[in-house]
């Protein structure tokens, strides 16, 4: 490792953090998951996903928890799947 387990980068303004080893990301994940699964508010997000409300761009929640849900029993549960 040249540089160290984690290295901060920036894609024009946001901060990307890259870990090099498996263990990395797994340890912020489990002690840090709600934190890092927030994402920015772009333009992009409200004009193409109804004001960043669908599942993908909702912040951590019960609106997301729901649909996580909707999206796990219907559209990706084995039957779906199957008549694709």
């Amino acid at each position: 490792m040249k540089y160290g387990p984690i290295i901060q980068l920036l894609f024009g303004s946001f901060p990307v953090i890259v870990a090099s080893s498996v263990q990395m990301p797994r340890e912020f994940l489990k002690n840090h998951g709600a934190v890092l699964s927030m994402r920015p508010r772009t333009a992009s997000g409200k004009y193409t996903t109804y004001d960043s409300s669908d599942m993908l761009w909702s912040p951590d929640g019960p609106y997301w928890r729901q649909a996580r849900k909707m999206f796990r029993t219907e559209l990706f549960s084995a039957r779906r799947m199957e008549s694709y």
